[in-house]
């Protein structure tokens, strides 16, 4: 089965601050792996790595200023038609490696002479997620709250990365607000900031979108014991932030959680 990447979201605020930079095809993974550990060190860090569609012969990597210090980001390819449950099974293996995914792309390399394109996924390693033993992902962090009127850390126009407007009929009616009511046309600002929802760094692959469009994850308070279900719109914190999730306010007020407050996120097993 194909996996295909996303096109990069026009409303990430991070779009504002970063930029494109070529790179030829490379030899081998590891030779491109180093190229994007290079850039990293000068305090970039990389949003994504595609190759171009303008140009056969190049990768395109987009980066953004780095305001802090986060972990090293390796490549590791991804064989091709893999079955469902073989992409699952593999991001089990890369979270029980210690790494979280980033993103997954196509790139090119060169081999006799031959331009060829490799799928791989992007990785950071992490302490924050384990596999449970029902084959779920929990995820332990830092988190913040996000999304409705007063949120005035997104854009006016800003949407969700798991919720188009054509899709907004998956949720209950009472989940979005009107257009008057927030003040805002984007869902970011539209969605109701006392529903449970959350938005964590999945992995971003098409395969995904509908799964997690469906699942229902379970929060705590691991201070107090207190637990909540939640339905997942968004992707994000950036890593850059040390957070590994954002929570609604009314969600995080449930919880009796504030900003920078640790949160056990489990996120059922998805395919």
């Amino acid at each position: 089965m194909a996996l295909n990447l996303p096109d990069p979201d026009p409303d990430d605020p991070a779009g504002d601050t970063s930029n494109l930079s070529n790179v030829a095809a490379t030899n081998s993974l590891v030779e491109l792996e180093r190229i994007v550990q290079q850039r990293e060190a000068l305090g970039a860090e990389c949003l994504f790595l595609t190759k171009s569609s303008n140009d056969p012969t190049l990768n395109v990597i987009r980066l953004i200023v780095r305001r802090v210090a986060i972990p090293v980001m390796t490549l590791q390819q991804v064989p091709q038609n893999l079955s469902s449950s073989e992409v699952g099974a593999l991001l089990d293996r890369i979270t029980v490696q210690g790494l979280e995914v980033v993103f997954y792309s196509d790139v090119l390399v060169t081999e006799a002479g031959q331009t060829g394109e490799i799928s791989i996924f992007a990785c950071r390693t992490t302490s924050a997620a384990t596999v449970s033993p029902n084959g779920g992902t929990v995820i332990k962090g830092k988190m913040a709250d996000f999304g409705g009127p007063k949120d005035t850390g997104v854009r006016t126009n800003e949407g969700l990365a798991l919720v188009k407007p054509s899709e907004m009929s998956l949720y209950p009616s009472d989940f979005f607000l009107t257009v008057a009511q927030a003040g805002a046309p984007g869902l970011a600002r539209r969605i109701n900031p006392q529903k449970f929802y959350i938005a964590y760094r999945w992995p971003q692959l098409s395969i995904l979108r509908s799964p997690l469009q469906r699942a229902i994850a379970q929060l705590e308070n691991p201070s107090n014991g207190a637990t909540q279900a939640a339905r997942i719109v968004d992707w994000g914190p950036a890593t850059r932030t040390g957070r590994v999730a954002d929570l609604s306010p009314g969600l995080a007020s449930a919880l009796g959680l504030r900003t920078d407050d640790v949160v056990r996120l489990t996120v059922p097993k998805l395919l």
